[in-house]
């Protein structure tokens, strides 16, 4: 899996290990598909202006996104689930379209 790190992510340097640890993580989640995923982390405030790092992972033509307080970063179990999540968000919307294309080709089936 490919990952990239925004400058601004970089510039924490506390943080890193925190995000290397997440990626670590990632990477066993998506294992089986790792080679058609990549992921991109950033830097940011929320609404609150306290300082978060969001994850966008990405597949082909798909594209989720998380929010980790560099708290919630400490916690592994947290991080896995939420992971898992995400995860899980990529591949809902890959079956929602294999699921739309299905229900075309029987629609033009029944045209026939």
């Amino acid at each position: 899996m490919k990952v990239a790190y925004s400058p601004k992510a970089r510039q924490r340097g506390d943080d890193l290990a925190l995000l290397e640890q997440a990626t670590n993580c990632l990477q066993e989640v998506v294992e089986p598909a790792a080679e058609q995923a990549w992921a991109e982390w950033d830097s940011a405030e929320d609404e609150r202006g306290r300082h978060v790092y969001t994850l966008t992972l990405h597949d082909e033509t798909r594209e989720v996104r998380g929010r980790f307080s560099p708290s919630e970063l400490g916690i592994p179990s947290y991080v896995r689930a939420a992971l898992h999540r995400l995860w899980g968000g990529i591949l809902k919307l890959r079956s929602d379209e294999q699921h739309q294309k299905v229900l075309e080709l029987v629609r033009q089936l029944g045209e026939d």
